[in-house]
């Protein structure tokens, strides 16, 4: 799933938790205008700007956990991990049952390489809701960035018999099946990762060091090529070889592919 996707997610997301609140309140709160602009500010990507908004909606409202996934959101954009994995164990603190708390504060953890604390995380949002892709999906990050490959591909097939063309899941899968020396299997996963979303720069990151490895160096080094044309940031991470496969998979946030199924 491409940023794009992704924010127009989010942004249904956000407009209905916003809604939410408004009628779970049954009249206008004090806090709905900051709220509101801080909303608005996050669809339209003006990170700061929505930060400030939000940071007076949750002086006047401070047990309003949209408010804190909000701003923690705004700051998980601007990489502000830290200050974004506190407003998300706030946000999870005034809202437990809710398993996107656990999915986001997840998100934050990992970001901060804090994988026994994303893990956990990601356990209590599977707990709450057993579909959800989101946690999933980070879960297998999170144990392929701590070199358990095998467990990662048990979350990545239950993401994919959940979400069966998710780019992202597909290039997870083959960088698992790379870890495990499966390169055939590698290279077929992202194949499928590509054939569902043709802008994917990790899955042709990923690709070209399958082919590297299968002794195919011009495909290899056509796919690098390509990746660095989709996401000429990964030119700073493929420096040789020399960085772990996992750094490839690293977007501007690590995970955007939240499949929670309020945001379709």
């Amino acid at each position: 799933m491409n940023d794009q996707v992704w924010n127009q997610r989010r942004a249904g997301w956000i407009l209905g938790g916003l809604c939410w609140v408004l009628l779970a309140a049954g009249c206008q709160s004090p806090d709905q205008a900051s709220l509101e602009r801080g909303q608005e500010l996050i669809v339209s990507q003006e990170w700061e700007q929505a930060i400030g908004h939000l940071d007076e909606a949750i002086r006047q409202s401070p047990e309003s956990s949209l408010a804190f996934e909000l701003r923690g959101t705004a700051r998980l954009e601007l990489r502000r991990f830290a200050a974004a994995a506190a407003d998300f164990e706030q946000a999870r603190k005034l809202a437990p049952a809710d398993f996107r708390r656990h999915a986001d504060l997840a998100r934050s953890q990992l970001e901060q390489g804090n994988v026994a604390q994303a893990v956990a995380a990601c356990d209590e949002a599977i707990a709450l809701n057993d579909r959800n892709a989101a946690a999933l999906l980070l879960r297998a990050k999170a144990c392929l960035g701590d070199d358990r490959a095998a467990e990662a591909l048990l979350d990545i097939d239950r993401l994919l018999a959940i979400e069966p063309t998710s780019a992202a899941g597909w290039t997870l899968r083959g960088a698992a099946q790379y870890r495990l020396g499966q390169d055939a299997q590698a290279e077929q996963d992202l194949n499928r990762a590509i054939e569902h979303d043709d802008a994917n720069a990790n899955a042709y990151w990923t690709r070209a060091q399958v082919r590297a490895r299968l002794a195919r160096p011009a495909e290899a080094a056509a796919d690098r090529a390509r990746a660095r044309q989709l996401n000429p940031a990964l030119e700073l991470t493929d420096s040789g070889g020399g960085r772990s496969l996992l750094d490839g998979l690293r977007g501007a946030s690590g995970t955007r592919d939240n499949l929670d199924p309020r945001l379709k």
